[in-house]
């Protein structure tokens, strides 16, 4: 039981760590206007809103630990693609951050689902 608490505790400290500097990152390294991250915010949270169900779904059709290694798999992609990517426009770092939130939502629907 400890260990599942422990997993939950460390998967949210880690994306708000990540997502703490983010907006920082996206207008200093990126070029992101600062007007441009509600847009970017909000398509993001938008596609967590709409995937979390389905996320949820597909965790019991096919397996908590498969959805959860899944999203893990998804997340830290786009963490190594956000570590090499230069100046960009808002569309494609729309499609990057919106599939690191779909990471972010698959582990944190999957790891709640083992924990209980």
């Amino acid at each position: 039981m400890h260990s599942f608490f422990f997993n939950n505790t460390s998967i949210v400290f880690a994306d708000v760590l990540f997502m703490t500097f983010f907006a920082a990152y996206c207008t200093n390294n990126l070029g992101i206007a600062e007007d441009e991250l509600p847009i970017l915010y909000g398509i993001s949270g938008l596609t967590s809103l709409l995937c979390g169900p389905l996320l949820g779904q597909l965790a019991d059709r096919i397996g908590q630990l498969a959805v959860f290694s899944g999203g893990t798999f998804v997340a830290i992609s786009m963490v190594h693609v956000y570590i090499y990517v230069q100046q960009m426009v808002l569309w494609p770092l729309m499609i990057i951050h919106s599939l690191l939130f779909v990471g972010i939502t698959a582990r944190m629907v999957s790891s709640a689902a083992m924990a209980t």
